[in-house]
């Protein structure tokens, strides 16, 4: 036994690709994004990649992110900063891929990546095709090309809800990130140069924005592109500025990306951030794995979601019937009837049957209390009867007490009804001896053996008469 474990640790030693072959193999990828860290693009861009790499059974991942905020600083004191931090940080030991999100970051790293990374392919996600028509990619550069479909399928939509529409406003901001989709869509629209009136809100500071939205004319449909940044240098969050807008607009908006649903607008084919991280962050699993990145086949990623917003649907007065087939609509705000219709038909059943029985039980009781009438109005008849009838009368219990006996028997016997019917052994004792046994006969509990027919017996009255 000592001799194979020996053997065993030597071969190991010898071997030392043994232990390693069941390790995986570790990679580093390196993340740019254009945008600050809390920019809900960012989270939803972010969300994706990993879900991609942390479900992946091939390698060990490491993931290093940096978040550029070019949207904000973009002047080339900061450029040369952030290029610095990065040689800093990944000199010694740069990542084995590197996948900038938008445009920002895909134009940083390609201006540095000689500096920086010359030798790390590359993954470029989010990016516009327009964005990239004039540029060389080496071959070590991939790119995820956004798709363009959407733009003239929403714009196209947006039309077919509004029919009667004669104004078209355009919402963007002064960035190169949005003037780069803006521009993307260009072609879109001028389709419709010659039909609809087009009014460009372009670069317009929030507050500039928000009064011309209040005052649109009528007619009118409103396309939003991301806000993030104005003429005068402001920045903004694209959601929030497009919540104020939506918020005191006086026409419906539209856009192109899933991320503002539910931030004012209606709805419309919308592009999903999270599917397109997705795509990029398979992209780069595949070079990983040893494909090439050369700039042969550019992934274009054509995939948008029918998707409305159920309040924005019912403030324009849409009717979800008039939607594309297989539009998933959100936000549905049900009606206390419609999300507790099975708890109220319950009720409401019980309480039905519960005035039922009600009514049952008042029409018995009423019932009960007429035949009580009835019987009372009876009892009295008979009693009137009985009380004065020369005959002696008496109801008797099956156990030999007196339920009632008529005042005439003090005619007959000479004995008060009280008396008997406190004594009712008094009445065997007033019968004659001889006719003892008529009386016994009648009067057995034996019902084989009672005589039903009237007797005729004599008794001894109280003054001794026969």
């Amino acid at each position: 036994m000592k001799v194979f474990v020996y053997s065993l640790l030597l071969l190991f030693c010898l071997h030392p690709d043994i232990l390693q072959a069941q390790e995986k193999e570790k990679k580093t990828v390196l993340v740019l994004y254009s945008f600050g860290q809390s920019y809900p693009a960012t989270a939803q861009w972010d969300k994706g990649i990993r879900e991609v790499f942390n479900s992946q059974q091939d390698f060990e991942i490491t993931i290093n992110t940096e978040h550029l905020d070019l949207s904000k600083y973009n002047d080339a004191g900061y450029i040369k900063e952030v290029s610095d931090l990065l040689n800093y940080k990944y000199a010694d030991k740069p990542p084995d891929l590197i996948i900038t999100v938008f445009e920002p970051a895909f134009e940083f790293i390609l201006n540095h990546r000689n500096s920086l990374f010359p030798d790390v392919p590359i993954v470029l996600g989010g990016i516009e095709r327009s964005s990239s028509t004039d540029l060389d990619f080496d071959k070590n550069t991939r790119v995820v090309f956004q798709g363009q479909n959407e733009f003239k399928k929403t714009v196209e939509l947006a039309l077919s809800q509004h029919p009667k529409t004669q104004n078209v406003i355009i919402i963007a901001g002064s960035g190169h990130l949005e003037q780069s989709w803006y521009n993307s869509a260009k072609p879109t629209f001028q389709l419709y140069y010659d039909k609809l009136n087009f009014s460009h809100l372009i670069g317009l500071p929030l507050n500039e924005l928000i009064n011309e939205v209040e005052k649109l004319p009528g007619k009118s449909i409103v396309f939003y592109f991301p806000v993030l940044e104005d003429k005068d240098g402001g920045n903004y969050v694209a959601v929030d500025a497009l919540s104020s807008i939506s918020e005191v607009s006086s026409a419906p908006i539209y856009s192109f990306w899933e991320i503002f649903i539910g931030h004012g607008i209606v709805g419309g084919y919308l592009k999903s951030f999270p599917m397109q991280a997705q795509i990029t962050a398979k992209v780069g699993l595949n070079v990983l794995s040893g494909e090439s990145p050369e700039m042969v086949n550019p992934v274009q990623n054509e995939a948008t979601e029918r998707i409305f917003d159920y309040r924005q649907l019912k403030r324009w007065s849409i009717s979800d019937s008039e939607l594309p087939e297989g539009s998933e609509i959100r936000f549905i705000e049900y009606t206390y009837w419609e999300d507790h219709w099975k708890q109220i038909v319950l009720i409401i059943a019980a309480f039905v049957i519960l005035l039922i029985i009600i009514g049952y039980l008042i029409a018995q009781k009423r019932i009960l209390r007429l035949s009580q009438v009835e019987l009372i109005q009876t009892k009295r008849k008979y009693k009137t009867v009985a009380d004065y009838t020369s005959d002696w009368e008496y109801w008797q219990h099956p156990d030999g007490s007196m339920a009632w006996i008529s005042p005439s028997c003090e005619q007959v016997c000479g004995y008060s009804s009280e008396l008997i019917s406190g004594n009712p052994d008094l009445i065997p004792h007033m019968i004659r001896q001889g006719d003892k046994r008529i009386w016994e006969n009648h009067n057995c509990k034996d019902n084989k053996r009672v005589i039903r027919k009237g007797i005729r017996f004599r008794i001894l009255t109280k003054q001794g008469e026969v």
